[in-house]
């Protein structure tokens, strides 16, 4: 018997799989692909939070402070907001600048922590500038931020360089002084001054001139030019003047900066002039009469007492001139710039002294100061009401030079004081600076004292004569102006100094008692001790340049 295989239901159901497969690929939105049919990717997982970035800014600038110190920021910024406290650590180091010594730029910061609290986007970074008085150029640092790793922020950008501007202006230089006197045999030390520090050398190319013959004198200057390293303020001159023993007239040195590098010229102060005197003498003591064993008018040398001063010295050799100074004495007037007046003039500041080349001060005439009580009242009267209560003490103000005031003695430096500074004296009221001992010059400048040092700032300041380095004198420099004559001068004899005070302050301190200073008697020339702090006592006659 012959079988008969079935096999249409398989055949109908892979037709039917068939079917299905092309309608599925023939239609057009069952598909979740793309256009061209391919499914999708997997979907991403939940996406995790945004990573907070933080950053300083790659460059900054800032200018330094032109005196003292000065903070300044650098901000730091945050794409968003922290949920809790970031701590910084901060770091600076030099590239060209400074962050220790004389000369620093800043204040150095060693991984120094730095909070920022939660919920900010930025907060000031601190730098502390410093003001070095140093002309530098501009300068350059870094400044770094680091934090601890963590996923909830990253640093983008960790350092700034930093550059700081210079406030600093090219420096000035000067000679510290126009004109000095040195006598045959004697040595002055002068200077060239810068007005601030640079960080450059600066060279000076000088001219010379004056008629001093260059084996007339030494001087430290080698081929006209002077250096001045970098980061000095100064550099000495000294200046000899050979003794020749030859008897001449004055001669001069003069140097002038015509050239600087690296600097400015102060063409006030551009010149530094030497001046050397004839001969080394000081002036004789006046004296033309005798002692006679009873008085000391005696116009003959008596037998008895022989070899007395009237028959030696300037008095003898020099003694029939006195229209510039009675017997041996040689002064010449100048006006308040320094020029020279004849004898006769009537309004004069100081006095050259040929002789020596020493400059006096020509004290003015005495005048009434009011007493204490009264300028205390008029002090707190003008405080209570300064219109109702204008200052009435003009004349003494300007009189401040005046022979009748009186000062105490001082001065800070202990290398000079003799060890004892002595007394400062009260602070004058700046609106009306005047006591019962002396006044200044009511122009509300500095502050001033009735005491030397004070009155010797005063005439600096205000350059009398032109000369800007007044000091006290020494005891024989304050003798060598004083006319010891007791007899009568000449008819036609002009008094040089009609107004000296009683008695005179020198530099010079008692080595025993150093609580005193030496002074001088102007109308014996004795020398005397005068007790540094006592006040109404002791006037000041200065002086300047000449020989001790």
């Amino acid at each position: 018997m012959k079988v008969i295989k079935k096999s249409w239901p398989l055949k109908k159901i892979s037709a039917i799989l068939l079917a299905i497969l092309i309608s599925g690929c023939n239609s057009g939105h069952e598909s979740n692909g793309g256009d061209n049919g391919t499914p999708d990717p997997t979907p991403d997982p939940t996406p995790s939070p945004d990573v907070v970035t933080i950053s300083i800014p790659s460059t900054v600038t800032f200018t330094e402070p032109t005196s003292g110190s000065k903070t300044e920021s650098i901000v730091v910024s945050l794409s968003e907001a922290l949920s809790q406290d970031l701590t910084l650590t901060l770091l600076t180091s030099d590239v060209t600048t400074r962050s220790s010594g004389a000369f620093k730029n800043y204040n150095t910061i060693s991984s120094q922590d730095f909070n920022i609290a939660a919920g900010v986007t930025s907060a000031p970074l601190p730098l502390d500038l410093m003001h070095n008085n140093l002309y530098e150029g501009n300068k350059t640092l870094h400044y770094s931020i680091s934090a601890e790793n963590d996923t909830n922020y990253t640093l983008s950008n960790d350092r700034t360089v930093v550059t700081l501007n210079d406030s600093d202006t090219q420096p000035t230089v000067s000679f510290s002084n126009d004109l000095s006197t040195v006598v045959e045999g004697d040595s002055i030390k002068q200077q060239a001054v810068l007005s601030h520090y640079t960080s450059q050398d600066v060279t000076l190319t000088l001219t010379k001139t004056g008629i001093a013959a260059p084996e007339d004198f030494i001087v430290d200057i080698s081929g006209l030019t002077l250096k001045l390293p970098a980061e000095t303020l100064s550099t000495d001159i000294t200046f000899s003047a050979n003794d020749d023993a030859f008897n001449e007239g004055g001669e001069s040195v003069i140097y002038t900066i015509a050239s600087v590098g690296n600097a400015t010229i102060d063409s006030s102060k551009n010149t530094l002039a030497f001046y050397i005197p004839g001969q080394k003498s000081f002036n004789d003591t006046g004296y033309v009469t005798y002692f006679d064993g009873i008085d000391y008018d005696s116009a003959t040398p008596p037998a008895s007492h022989p070899n007395q001063d009237a028959d030696f010295g300037l008095d003898v050799t020099n003694g029939n001139e006195h229209s510039d100074g009675v017997y041996g004495f040689r002064y010449t007037k100048l006006d308040a710039h320094g020029n020279p007046l004849l004898p006769s003039a009537t309004n004069w500041r100081c006095v050259k002294d040929e002789h020596s080349g020493l400059y006096i001060e020509a004290k003015q005439d005495p005048i009434a100061l009011p007493n204490q009580p009264e300028v205390d009242a008029w002090i707190q009267n003008h405080r209570d009401d300064p219109d109702a209560n204008p200052y009435p003490w003009e004349s003494q103000s300007n009189s401040w030079r005046s022979a009748s005031y009186t000062y105490t003695w001082h001065d800070s430096d202990n290398t000079t004081n003799g060890g004892y500074a002595g007394a400062v004296n009260d602070l004058l009221y700046s609106d009306g600076p005047i006591s019962s001992q002396c006044a200044y010059i009511n122009d509300g400048s500095g502050s001033n004292y009735c005491n030397t040092s004070s009155y010797i700032d005063s005439l600096n300041s205000r350059s009398i004569c032109g000369i800007t380095d007044w000091r006290l004198p020494s005891p024989v420099e304050a003798r060598s102006f004083i006319n010891f004559n007791v007899g009568t001068a000449p008819t036609e004899a002009i008094d040089f100094f009609p107004n000296l005070g009683d008695r005179l302050f020198t530099h010079s301190s008692s080595v025993k008692q150093d609580g005193s200073a030496r002074c001088i008697d102007s109308k014996n020339g004795e020398l005397e001790l005068c007790n540094k702090n006592i006040t109404h006592s002791t006037g000041i006659v200065a002086v300047s340049g000449g020989i001790e």
